[in-house]
């Protein structure tokens, strides 16, 4: 047992032994005590120097003792069973970057007043494998508060434009720790688990137990380090996704880069709050009026069945696209080979937005006497004498929607002699002219019921009965 009293001060030397200030070295061997009391002190600070209490070897400050010192990216580690402990004042502070690790059954004793300081950026929070870190900012952990890391099995309601990259934890703590919390949050990841070229796209997420947050993050691809500030604990991911930045309001073309297939609901999940509308051109279809088809996540729920023709994104083919506001869209990314050039799948496109058809939709008002069979109905789209669209109808309930689109007079896309920015169209019902005039317009959807009722021809009223009096004069 080696004591120091007196203000002795004890420091590590380069090999690690204790250095006496005399002089002399003292070695602590298995089941050996070095106590700290009455004003001495043990100090650390050789730059990345360790001091290891092993086998049951103790380190015990009390009454009063100056605290132990770590900086300088200085280690005090404890393992197989050795033991810190801290009672009657004794104090230990870990400033600078300085590290205390206990691994392998190591104990830490706080008792009777003792005190573990942290400052100066504070020590950090290792999960058990070492891929996550947490950092605290300026944090004295109080009697009681601690935090804890644990990896979790299974993400809880991961989002489906996100692939995540391995392992997720959750940070809880105490009960006792009530304060605002700020850190920081260091992820390392295998660079077998994500390709070269996608590592620019990686985040590192928080979840809150009802929505998953993507931090700012920082990307050391050359360690395979992901760091990102957070305001808060709970479960971390750390996960990537393509983002195409939708520049402005309106139709915008943009091309699917993900190798596998996805349903447009999933593909479009990240912007479902931006109501996006997207339209697919297929050349490759026969007739020039069903080259088109069509999805919006915002159209009423009567009218999908028939509006949503639109329902999987394939995998080198372009899309137009509208939202009501400009913001990223995450495509979920499987492990594919490389994203081939966007740009050459465009192609099979439409390349402009005059392209696109104009669509309308709405409910039909037949007269009460029809006969005619829905499958035998018909509705013709004429822009001057051009056929310019043949409608669709379905039956949703006791209701007859229909939905038509009317194409432009691009020649990709379009016919020659259809709609342009504000050419009037005229509908045929079963070869009859309706009263519904529409203007060509494809910057929206445009929801537009129409009746199967002739149009209304004002007839002169013939009921006034005239009679001319003559005039008497006296």
């Amino acid at each position: 047992m080696l004591f120091l009293r007196d203000a002795v001060t004890v420091s590590v030397g380069v090999t690690g032994t204790i250095l006496l200030r005399n002089g002399g070295i003292q070695l602590i061997h298995p089941g050996d005590t070095l106590s700290l009391s009455d004003g001495a002190s043990l100090v650390i600070s050789r730059d990345g120097l360790t001091l290891s209490l092993s086998d049951g070897g103790t380190l015990s400050l009390s009454d009063g003792g100056a605290p132990i010192e770590l900086h300088n990216g200085d280690t005090l580690s404890l393992s197989d069973g050795g033991t810190l402990s801290l009672s009657d004042g004794g104090t230990l502070s870990l400033s600078d970057g300085g590290t205390l690790s206990l691994s392998d059954g190591g104990t830490l004793s706080l008792s009777d007043g003792g005190t573990l300081s942290l400052s100066d950026g504070s020590a950090p929070v290792h999960s058990s494998d070492g891929q996550i870190t947490l950092y605290t900012d300026h944090l004295n952990f109080g009697w009681g508060e601690y935090f804890t890391i644990q990896p979790l099995v299974s993400l809880p309601n991961p989002p489906m434009w996100a692939t995540p990259i391995g392992n997720s934890y959750r940070i809880v703590a105490s009960p006792t720790f009530t304060r605002p919390f700020t850190g920081s949050i260091s992820y390392q990841y295998l660079g077998s688990d994500i390709a070269d070229e996608d590592e620019k796209w990686l985040h590192i997420y928080r979840y809150d137990g009802a929505t998953w947050h993507q931090l700012s993050t920082e990307i050391d691809e050359y360690h395979n380090i992901a760091v990102a500030q957070t305001e808060d604990i709970g479960i971390f991911a750390l996960m990537y996704s393509i983002e195409i930045q939708l520049a402005a309001h309106g139709w915008e073309l943009v091309g699917y880069p993900i190798q596998a297939s996805q349903t447009v609901t999933r593909a479009l999940s990240s912007i479902a709050d931006y109501h996006p509308v997207m339209l697919d051109f297929d050349p490759t279809v026969e007739s020039p009026f069903a080259r088109w088809t069509l999805y919006d996540s915002a159209a009423p729920s009567e009218f999908r069945p028939a509006l949503n023709t639109l329902a999987e994104l394939q995998f080198g083919h372009g899309y137009w696209i509208s939202t009501t506001n400009p913001s990223p869209i995450y495509w979920k990314l499987q492990d594919t080979p490389p994203t081939p050039d966007i740009g050459a799948a465009m192609l099979m496109a439409a390349q402009s937005a005059l392209a696109l058809p104009a669509v309308y939709f709405g409910k039909v008002a037949l007269l009460p006497d029809s006969s005619t069979p829905l499958a035998d109905l018909t509705l013709h789209a004429y822009i001057n004498d051009t056929l310019c669209g043949i409608g669709h109808f379905t039956q949703v309930a006791q209701e007859t929607i229909y939905t038509i689109h009317v194409l432009s007079d691009q020649s990709v896309g379009g016919l020659p002699g259809c709609g342009a920015p504000g050419s009037p169209i005229m509908l045929q019902l079963n070869g009859q002219e309706l009263s519904t005039l529409l203007t060509w317009d494809n910057q929206r959807l445009h929801q537009q019921d129409i009746s199967q009722a002739p149009s209304a021809t004002p007839t002169p009223n013939n009921s006034m009965h005239i009679e001319y009096l003559p005039l008497i004069k006296k």
